[in-house]
C-alpha cells in the first residue's frame, strides 16, 4: 500500500490496520518463538548425541586397550615362567 493510499483511509480503517498487523506481529513472534525452541531442542539433542558417540568411542578405546594390556601381561606371565622353569631345570641336570 503506498502513502497515498494510507492518507486517503479513514480512522477506522486505519485501526483496523494497525489491529491486522499487531495480529500478525504476535503470530509471527509466537511462530518465532516455537522455531527457537525447536532449534534449542534440536542442538541438545545433537550435542547429546555426540556426548553419546564420543562416550562410546572412549569405552572402546578402553576396553582395547584392556585387552592389550591382558595380552601383555599374559605375555611377561609367559616369560617369567620359562626364567623360573630353566633355573630349576638346570639344577637337575647338574645333579
Amino acid at each position: 500500500m503506498t502513502e497515498k493510499e494510507l492518507r486517503k483511509l479513514k480512522k477506522t480503517e486505519l485501526l483496523e490496520l494497525m489491529i491486522a498487523l499487531r495480529n500478525e506481529l504476535d503470530r509471527l513472534q509466537a511462530e518465532n518463538e516455537m522455531l527457537r525452541q525447536k532449534l534449542q531442542t534440536a542442538e541438545n539433542n545433537a550435542l547429546q548425541q555426540v556426548e553419546t558417540e564420543a562416550v562410546l568411542a572412549v569405552r572402546k578405546l578402553l576396553q582395547a586397550v584392556e585387552t592389550e594390556t591382558d595380552a601383555y601381561r599374559k605375555r611377561i606371565q609367559k616369560e617369567q615362567d620359562v626364567v623360573v622353569s630353566k633355573p630349576a631345570a638346570e639344577e637337575t641336570k647338574e645333579q
